[in-house]
């Protein structure tokens, strides 16, 4: 590895595995190390989580390999909350497909309850979004107390009025119940 690249890894906290598979390389190395030196943030951590964002942006999917680096390059981090973080953003990232989101459901990393939540907001999101809002579906997300996904719901064309009736009353904050109580209001008798 050339010299520059190696100081370059070593002034951001980056693993030299960042190199392995395109996730990053001299260009955006550079762009990083010139953002930071321009920049009042001393947190390397900040940049790091930018190229973790940037693989995720710039790609419409990753093969399981890509997302085996992926989480290995998150999990050995030297900051392990910007690593979890960046774990969780692959988690709801919609380039997955359902086998690899049910892989990463079994992962260790993402064993504690508020990451089985976002698996679960994910495949709630990803059922709705594929429809029928059937009454399992439904009962399902009001237990996930989703307040955008009970929102997205309200907006949908195939929502009863037995379930406008039941946001209005369970729904996860006011907002989501007050809507819903508006849409009952304003739908044809």
């Amino acid at each position: 590895m050339d010299e520059e690249i190696s100081h370059q890894l070593n002034t951001l906290g980056f693993a030299p595995e960042w190199l392995d598979r395109g996730f990053l390389d001299a260009t955006p190395l550079q762009t990083l190390i010139n953002a930071y030196e321009n920049s009042d943030d001393p947190h390397t951590e900040h940049f790091r989580y930018g190229a973790f964002l940037h693989i995720l942006q710039s790609r419409l999917a990753l093969d399981d390999e890509g997302i085996a680096h992926y989480r290995h390059l998150a999990t050995i981090d030297p900051d392990p909350t910007m690593g979890q973080a960046a774990l969780c953003d692959l988690l709801l990232w919609p380039g997955l497909s359902a086998p690899q989101q049910d892989e990463m459901a079994q992962w260790p990393e993402l064993a504690a309850p508020r990451f089985q939540k976002l698996i679960e907001r994910a495949r709630l999101w990803e059922e709705t979004a594929a429809g029928p809002l059937t009454a399992d579906l439904f009962a399902r997300c009001i237990a996930s107390s989703d307040a955008r996904l009970q929102r997205e719901i309200l907006q949908g064309a195939d929502v009863t009025e037995e379930q406008r009736r039941t946001l209005a009353e369970r729904g996860a904050t006011r907002a989501v119940r007050n809507i819903a109580r508006s849409r009952r209001s304003s739908s044809p008798r």
